[in-house]
């Protein structure tokens, strides 16, 4: 792990986002769109090793002085050479990349309509179960209320009498 986080430092990653893009990877690099960005990101190392070697080779040349516009064309060449080579390989990325996102926010929208559904589909089983509970409680206690062999006599909170059994009222 520490090899790989020094290499997105390297690259000018936010430390805090390295893990994530570690898991990220881990999770989902055989993925199609993901797969083919991280094809087009590891065509860039050599070209990009390439222009290390270049740079040096420029950096030796000006120090002993030894630039010819023969030398410094060859060069010009080889960098604009990467440079078209780097510019293709950026856009296949970011094409891919673009193509993972639309993806991806197809497949959340298609999950969340599916859990939405689902969580729909819940509350109205919970919703008639307890209904079912409470008409079957009502029934119990009408049967109890009806067949008592005691009075029985329900009141509001003044006193008054709301309801009452036959065995009350004989």
């Amino acid at each position: 792990y520490q090899l790989v986080r020094e290499g997105f430092l390297r690259g000018q990653n936010h430390p805090d986002d390295i893990l994530r893009m570690v898991i990220l990877f881990k999770l989902f690099k055989d993925l199609p769109y993901f797969r083919e960005s991280i094809a087009a990101w590891r065509a860039t190392d050599a070209p990009l090793l390439e222009l290390g070697k270049l740079m040096q080779q420029l950096n030796a040349a000006w120090q002993r002085d030894k630039t010819s516009s023969n030398n410094v064309l060859e060069l010009h060449q080889r960098l604009k050479g990467i440079d078209i080579y780097l510019s293709a390989q950026a856009m296949e990325f970011r094409l891919s990349m673009t193509k993972a996102s639309r993806a991806l926010g197809v497949i959340l929208s298609v999950a969340s309509i599916v859990f939405f559904i689902l969580l729909i589909g819940l509350a109205a089983f919970l919703v008639l179960r307890l209904t079912r509970v409470i008409r079957a409680s009502e029934r119990n206690f009408r049967m109890t209320f009806e067949h008592a062999p005691v009075g029985i006599v329900r009141v509001d909170n003044k006193g008054l009498i709301l309801e009452a059994n036959d065995a009350m009222c004989d």
